[in-house]
């Protein structure tokens, strides 16, 4: 058994249909190490394209190639939510 694999693949899955049915409202981090999931990120840029998956849920995957990148990017996005949030309260 290895960190990266079906088991995985089914659980990032799964919380970003969570997403995508509302179950939660956060972005789904990828830690996308020395390009892991380069293959899996093209490949749903690819059902973006074809219009399997809706170019609006697109943006729920944020990935990065370290942590500290992942990080920044989950914070920006998260505070931006939260203002835009406020804004409309």
């Amino acid at each position: 058994m290895h960190t990266g694999g079906y088991g995985s693949l089914e659980e990032l899955i799964e919380v970003i249909t969570w997403a995508q049915l509302g179950i939660h409202d956060k972005p789904v981090g990828l830690l996308n190490v020395d390009g892991y999931y380069n293959s899996l990120l093209s490949f749903i840029d690819k059902a973006v394209e074809e219009r399997f998956i809706s170019p609006s849920e697109r943006h729920i995957i944020v990935s990065a190639p370290s942590a500290k990148e992942l990080v920044n990017k989950l914070e920006v996005i998260t505070f931006q939510e939260s203002t835009f949030e406020m804004l409309l309260a």
